[in-house]
C-alpha cells in the first residue's frame, strides 16, 4: 500500500509541478472584459457587487462609485468581482494576485482583497490596504500573496472598497492579475472500462479495477475471482458451436466440451473428400464421441460406432491412414453397392492404421467407415485421417523421335519399380520391361523394340508399402493412359574419312572404322567390291558389336588392292541398312622385315585367326577405352587354367609397341603399361593362347 501512495502521490507531483505563471489578467478595458485566461480555464469580467455602480470617471479601467464611510472591513461591502473557472478535469492553483488602483479625493481610502470557493463565504486577506489619491493615470499597486490553495471549480475573487468620503467618491481599478497555474485534476480509480468498478471521471489508475467473469461455481467456466458477474457463464447442456462444420446439434458435455452428432454417422451421410497424392496428404480431425454403430458396415467389431466419408478414385490404388489417441479403430473399404473390399486392424489398442489397396476401378466412387473397435474400452474419441491415391506414371518430357540408346523418363512417384508395356503399332506384338530403382531407361533395353516403329507405351508403377506394423504389401498400380514413343530411322554407316582414297593407302595391318557409332547393334557385316580389277564383293562380319576392324583379319583383301567398301550394323532382329559406298586403297606388300635384339619380327602383319571354341573359353576385356595416358586394364576371364597368354600391342601401321606374357592360372585383372609413351591413335590389342587369339582395337586420345 506505501508503495501505491507513492505512486499517486509522484503522479499528484507531477500534475502540479508546473511553475505559477498568470491565469487570469485584465488591463484596461472599460467594460471589464479580461484580457489573459489560461487555456484551460475560462474567466469571468469585472462585475460590481454589493452596491457598487457604474460611474463615468477616467477614459480607461473600470471605474466605479457608491463606497460606504466605513472602516470596518464587512464581507458585504461593496466590492468589485471577478472569476476563473478550470475546465472539466482540471483545477485551479492560486498563489498570488495583484492590481492597481486610485481613488479621487472622495473615493474609498480602504481596500481589502478576498477570495471564496463557493461564492457565500470569502476569505479575506485579513488587513486593510491604503488606498492613495490620485488623477486619472496614476495608480498605487496593492497585491495579495495568500498561502497557495487548489480548487477543482469556480474560485472568486473580491477588491472591497470602503472608508469613502462621499457615495459619489470615484474608485479605478486596472491591470489586475492572478498567478498560480491550471493542472489536470487528480482522480484516482480504476480506469479499465470493461472493469466492475470503472470510473469515467479517474486519470490515475490506482489499481483498484475489480474485473468481471463468471460467478457461478457450477458453470464450466467459473471464475472464483470475478467481481460482477459478466452473463458468460457456460452450463452443462447449453448450445454451442465445436467448429466443425460435418457435426449438428453441438452442445456442452458433462466435461464441459461442446460436441455436437456426426452427420456422417451413416453411409447416406459420408461425406466427399478429395483424394491427394499420398506423399502430399493433410490430416484432418474428425470426432466419433457421438457417434452410433451404423447397419453398412461390415467389419468385425465389438461396439463398432462410424463415421462415413466418400471419394472418387483417381488411380487404382488408394492409401488410408488413421491414428487415434483415444480408441483402437478399424478402416473398412467399400464400393458403391455395399461390398466391403478391405478393412483394417492389425494393431490392437489405440494407435495408427495403414490400408494399401490397389482394386479400385478409377472414376468410380467408394465409401470408408472409419469405425471404434470397442467403446467400452477408452470410449470414442479424436482420429486423425488421412485418405490419399497412390500416384500412376507415364512417359515424360515425350520427344518427337527416340534414338534407343537415349535416355527416356516416367514420371517419378516415388515407386520401386515401373513395368513398361510396349506395343507396335506396326507388328502389333506386345512386350513388357521392368526397370528397378530408376525412373529412367532406354528404348534399346525393351525387348523388340526395332528402328523405324512407333509403340503405344503403358507405365505400371510397383509399390513396397507398409501397414501398421511394417508388414511389407505390394501395390501396383495400373494404368488407362496410353503415350506414344516414336523410334526414329537407323543411322547410315560408313568407312571412317581418314581411311578413305582421299587420305593415302593403308597398311593391310592398320585398323579401319565405320562412323557412327549404331545403337542396339549385335554385329557388323563389311562389304568390299574391288575396283582396280573386275571383281565380285565379298562380305566379313566382324563378329562382335565393335565398329572398328583389323583388316589383316580379313584373309581376301589384297595388298595394293582399292575396294568400294560399304558397312551396316547387324541386330538381333535382322540386318540394318546399307550405308554410302566409300573408296578405301591397300598399301602395297612390304619389301622386307626384320628381327629385333628381342627375336620380334618388326613390321610383321597382325594376323587374326578365327577363334576355334576352345579358345572362346579364355576372354579379355579392355578397360578404359578410350584410354587417356600411358596404361590400361586387360581384364581376363574364362575357364582355361594354367595357359600362358600373349598380350601384344601394335599401333595402326602394323609395328609392335609392347609384348608381354603370363600364367593364366589365377586369372585377375593385367595392368599394361609400354615403356615408351603412346602417341594419340588407333591401337590393336591381341590375346594370343595354344588355343587361338582374340584381338580389340583401343584408342589413345591426346595428353
Amino acid at each position: 500500500m506505501k508503495k501505491f501512495y507513492l505512486f499517486i502521490s509522484a503522479i499528484a507531483v507531477l500534475f502540479v509541478s508546473n511553475a505559477n505563471a498568470q491565469i487570469y489578467g485584465y488591463a484596461n478595458d472599460l467594460l471589464g472584459i479580461p484580457s489573459v485566461i489560461d487555456p484551460n480555464a475560462s474567466g469571468s469580467n469585472l462585475s460590481r457587487v454589493n452596491g457598487a455602480l457604474s460611474v463615468v470617471a477616467c477614459a480607461s479601467g473600470f471605474n466605479s462609485r457608491n463606497f460606504p464611510a466605513t472602516a470596518t472591513y464587512s464581507s458585504a461591502l461593496t466590492a468589485i468581482q471577478w472569476s476563473i473557472t478550470p475546465d472539466a478535469g482540471y483545477e485551479v492553483n492560486v498563489a498570488s494576485l495583484s492590481t492597481k488602483q486610485r481613488r479621487n479625493s472622495a473615493g474609498p481610502a480602504r481596500v481589502r482583497f478576498a477570495y471564496s470557493i463557493d461564492g457565500v463565504t470569502w476569505i479575506d486577506q485579513g488587513g486593510n490596504l491604503t488606498l492613495a489619491t490620485a488623477s486619472c493615470g496614476s495608480s498605487s499597486t496593492l497585491a495579495w500573496n495568500m498561502t497557495d490553495f487548489t480548487h477543482p471549480g469556480t474560485v472568486y475573487f473580491r477588491a472591497y472598497a470602503f472608508n469613502a468620503a462621499s457615495t459619489s467618491g470615484q474608485h479605478q481599478i486596472f491591470d489586475v492579475i492572478v498567478t498560480g497555474s491550471v493542472t489536470l485534476q487528480i482522480i484516482p480509480g480504476c480506469t479499465a472500462a470493461f472493469a466492475c468498478n470503472f470510473n469515467p471521471s479517474a486519470n490515475i489508475d490506482d489499481g483498484s479495477c475489480v474485473f468481471p467473469g463468471c460467478n457461478n461455481p457450477v458453470a464450466c467456466n467459473y471464475d472464483p475471482i470475478a467481481g460482477c458477474d459478466d452473463g458468460s457463464c457456460v452450463l452443462v447442456g447449453d448450445a454451442c458451436d465445436d467448429g466443425d462444420i460435418t457435426t449438428s446439434g453441438d452442445f456442452i458435455q458433462g466435461d464441459c466440451n461442446c460436441i455436437g452428432y456426426p452427420d456422417n454417422d451413416d453411409i447416406l451421410g459420408a461425406i466427399p473428400v478429395i483424394l491427394t497424392p499420398q506423399d502430399e496428404c493433410i490430416p484432418f480431425v474428425a470426432n466419433l464421441l457421438l457417434a452410433t454403430t451404423s447397419p453398412e458396415s461390415q467389419s468385425a467389431a465389438t461396439t463398432g460406432e462410424d463415421i462415413w466419408y466418400s471419394f472418387l478414385a483417381v488411380t487404382n490404388g488408394v492409401n488410408l491412414e488413421i491414428s487415434s489417441g483415444s480408441f483402437d479403430g478399424i478402416i473398412e473399404l467399400q464400393d458403391d453397392m455395399g461390398n466391403m473390399l478391405d478393412s483394417e486392424n492389425v494393431r490392437v489398442g489405440v494407435g495408427n492404421e495403414i490400408m494399401n489397396f490397389d482394386g479400385l476401378t478409377e472414376g468410380d466412387t467408394y465409401y470408408v467407415a472409419i469405425r471404434n473397435e470397442d467403446s467400452g474400452f477408452g470410449g470414442n474419441g479424436f482420429v486423425d485421417i488421412c485418405l490419399s491415391y497412390i500416384e500412376d506414371s507415364n512417359l515424360e518430357n515425350i520427344q518427337l523421335s527416340y534414338n534407343p540408346c537415349d535416355n527416356a523418363k516416367s514420371k517419378f512417384v516415388s515407386a520401386y519399380s515401373h513395368e513398361y508395356t510396349v506395343t507396335s503399332q506396326t507388328t502389333l506384338v506386345t512386350t513388357t520391361y521392368v526397370r528397378v530403382g530408376s525412373s529412367y531407361f532406354q528404348p534399346r533395353n525393351i525387348p523388340g523394340v526395332t528402328y523405324n516403329d512407333t509403340y503405344d507405351v503403358d507405365v505400371d508403377p510397383t509399390y513396397y508399402l507398409f501397414d501398421a506394423l511394417g508388414n511389407p504389401e505390394t501395390i501396383v498400380i495400373t494404368t488407362e493412359n496410353i503415350d506414344v514413343m516414336v523410334i526414329g530411322s537407323q543411322a547410315l554407316m560408313s568407312l571412317r574419312l581418314m581411311d578413305q582414297c582421299s587420305t593415302g593407302s593403308n597398311p593391310r595391318g592398320s585398323v579401319v572404322a565405320g562412323e557412327p557409332f549404331v545403337c542396339m547393334s549385335v554385329d557388323y557385316e563389311w562389304e568390299f567390291t574391288r575396283t582396280d580389277i573386275p571383281a565380285a564383293p565379298f562380305y566379313h562380319l566382324r563378329g562382335t558389336a565393335n565398329r572398328f576392324l583389323v583388316l589383316n583379319s580379313v584373309a581376301a583383301i589384297q595388298f595394293g588392292a582399292t575396294y568400294d567398301v560399304r558397312i551396316r550394323p547387324i541386330f538381333s532382329y535382322g540386318a540394318g541398312n546399307w550405308g554410302p559406298i566409300r573408296c578405301m586403297s591397300i598399301s602395297p606388300a612390304p619389301s622386307s622385315s626384320f628381327q629385333s635384339s628381342n627375336g620380334i619380327e618388326e613390321n610383321a602383319p597382325v594376323v587374326k585367326s578365327f577363334e576355334s571354341p576352345a579358345a572362346s573359353d579364355l576372354n579379355f576385356s579392355i578397360y578404359p577405352n578410350p584410354i587417356l595416358g600411358n596404361t590400361f586394364r586387360v581384364n581376363l576371364s574364362g575357364e582355361v587354367e594354367n595357359e600362358i597368354v600373349q598380350i601384344t600391342l601394335r599401333d595402326n601401321t602394323g609395328r609392335l609397341v609392347y609384348q608381354t606374357q603370363f600364367n593364366s592360372t589365377n586369372l585377375s585383372t593385367t595392368d599394361i603399361q609400354p615403356d615408351s609413351k603412346l602417341a594419340a591413335g588407333l591401337y590393336s590389342v591381341t590375346l594370343s593362347t595354344s588355343r587361338g587369339m582374340q584381338t580389340e582395337v583401343i584408342l589413345v586420345n591426346p595428353f
